[in-house]
């Protein structure tokens, strides 16, 4: 009986001592900085009729529903520049704009994706509804 206890507590000490120790920590992933090609430098240089008197860059800098430090702007595949930035914790704003090859920029669609909240949790207005929205930018106007 003395036996089976001694090796029922070992075998306790080797269990607990294999799970004593601590996991390695494992570094979060950086995503890379988004490159700044000549689409992107196009998009954010234009200058709209909505007021011919900014750049696009600056209507979006100024824009008061971003985030601080959240905006970015990439070129997510070949003559598709994208604005995005934060609303708030679970809210992304994102401006999706279309360079031709003839260099002409169209705004393609807008997106508001809400993770907090059920009743915008993903709306994308394209024509003159992204259109509206993109006036709201320069207005600094709630979008809807």
């Amino acid at each position: 009986m003395k036996k089976l206890a001694l090796v029922a507590a070992s075998s306790a000490v080797l269990l607990l001592s294999a799970c004593a120790g601590t996991a390695p920590t494992v570094a979060e992933p950086e995503m890379p900085a988004p490159v700044q090609t000549a689409n992107v430098l196009l998009v954010r240089s234009l200058v709209l009729p909505i007021d011919p008197s900014i750049k696009l860059e600056q209507a979006f800098a100024e824009f008061g529903a971003c985030r601080p430090g959240t905006q970015e702007w990439a070129e997510t595949d070949a003559g598709n520049v994208q604005f995005s930035c934060s609303y708030d914790d679970g809210t992304i704003i994102q401006f999706d704009f279309t360079v031709a090859g003839d260099k002409s920029v169209k705004l393609r669609q807008f997106t508001f994706t809400a993770m907090n909240d059920a009743e915008f949790a993903g709306v994308s207005l394209r024509g003159p509804d992204a259109e509206d929205a993109l006036k709201n930018v320069y207005r600094n106007q709630p979008l809807f």
